[in-house]
């Protein structure tokens, strides 16, 4: 991350570009804290720059968009096999914790 001793418009400027891509990814204040303090509790802070943070968020969010988008281009294709849009939600759900785990 940015030091002590660092150009605290550098800092203000990291700040801000990490606000505009939560913000983009339409992340919660939670989201945000969580993944935080998930990264603090197995980094030490000086070590977390803008390239590492990205790495870890994109790891944790971006793998869940593609899932997303994945999902729901092949749902087209599968609409016989669910009934309701409950059901295919469910099946979203129950998938997408298998690819949280893994």
């Amino acid at each position: 991350m940015v030091g002590k001793g660092d150009d605290p418009t550098v800092a203000e400027q990291w700040l801000s570009h990490v606000c505009r891509v939560l913000n983009e990814l339409k992340c919660t204040p939670m989201d945000n804290f969580i993944c935080w303090e998930t990264l603090t509790s197995v980094t030490s802070e000086e070590l977390i720059d803008w390239e590492f943070f990205l790495e870890k968020f994109q790891e944790r969010y971006i793998s869940v968009m593609g899932y997303e988008r994945e999902f729901v281009q092949l749902s087209r294709f599968a609409k016989d096999m669910f009934q309701t849009e409950k059901a295919l939600c469910n099946k979203f759900e129950w998938d997408l914790k298998d690819e949280i785990c893994a």
